[in-house]
């Protein structure tokens, strides 16, 4: 097995999407399973992200507050700092 392999049996075994580069609080790119590091650069930077081509990729630790938060309607959920 290669990085990328490993990378992306990881990444279905907990159920993510691809990947995400968040910088300085932006969302810089993201790519799928099916096309990992479509940038050519597989970084220490990127995180799990869920999501797809059509609607973005967004960092998993967001995606799943998200889902917290429309099960619990009233509730907030803030994500702070380092994903």
């Amino acid at each position: 097995m290669n990085v990328e392999q490993i990378v992306v049996a990881y990444l279905t075994e907990h159920g993510h999407d691809g990947l995400c580069l968040v910088e300085e609080g932006h969302i810089e790119c993201g790519c799928g399973l099916d096309d990992l590091a479509s940038c050519g650069n597989l970084g220490a930077e990127c995180v799990p992200a869920r999501g797809n081509w059509d609607s973005g990729f967004f960092p998993a630790v967001v995606a799943a507050a998200e889902s917290r938060q429309a099960d619990a309607p009233g509730a907030t959920a803030e994500v702070v700092g380092g994903m």
